[in-house]
């Protein structure tokens, strides 16, 4: 392709792709899945005339593509999508481009949970917080609140003792995240902050383990 024409291509993909997400939120969804495929397909053809930079885009793509997919009840094209996607993603060697795209399977491990997909949704956790423990290390309040909702995920489908284990794991992680906070020297609007942050996932871990316990008919508990 000539620099012009990848240019042109470039354009247009974005503006399509653009559009797509547009009519997304608006529950346009067959449109939006007509325009996805045809952006897919433009991303396609200018990964292989530009290279790696486009790998993300493409990744980014997919995934909204992916939930688009789900949405119009069609499940195991909306798999497909996500199993190109991660393909491209370990292609990619941005950290922001990685973290972007590890939101947006966050969003779709969300959506296939709900529509009771939970292997699809483990596989998708699991990459996602593969990701951003990389870039954001093991006690970053993105990564725990991933491990949370893998841990409902894990509910689902009635491992309770990872759940609950997952909860432990989160707490450990809170309680010393907390003493490293003391020793630093954080402005109190800072401190108010973070700590407001790990408070709600300890919230949420506890609500689990009450869910958890509900479940196995602990009720004392």
């Amino acid at each position: 392709l000539s620099i012009r024409r990848q240019r042109q291509m470039c354009i247009r993909d974005r503006s399509m792709a653009s559009i797509a997400h547009l009519k997304a939120l608006r529950g346009q969804y067959l449109e939006s899945a007509k325009l996805f495929e045809e952006s897919k397909q433009l991303r396609q053809t200018l990964l292989q005339a530009i290279g790696s930079r486009f790998h993300s885009d493409l990744a980014g793509t997919l995934l909204r593509y992916g939930w688009v997919l789900i949405v119009i009840g069609k499940a195991k094209a909306a798999a497909n999508m996500f199993g190109l996607a991660g393909g491209y993603i370990y292609q990619s060697f941005e950290s922001e481009q990685h973290l972007r795209i590890a939101d947006c399977l966050y969003h779709a491990a969300e959506a296939s949970k709900a529509l009771g997909l939970y292997k699809q949704a483990k596989y998708q956790y699991s990459t996602c917080m593969a990701i951003r423990f990389r870039y954001l290390g093991k006690a970053h309040p993105d990564v725990l609140q991933i491990l949370y909702a893998s841990a409902d995920n894990m509910r689902l489908v009635g491992y309770f003792s990872d759940a609950l284990n997952a909860c432990a794991a989160i707490e450990t992680a809170v309680e010393q995240q907390k003493q490293q906070q003391q020793q630093q020297q954080l402005s109190g609007q800072q401190q108010q902050h973070e700590e407001q942050k790990y408070l709600l996932l300890v919230a949420q871990s506890m609500k689990l383990r009450a869910d958890v316990y509900c479940d196995k008919g602990l009720y004392v508990k």
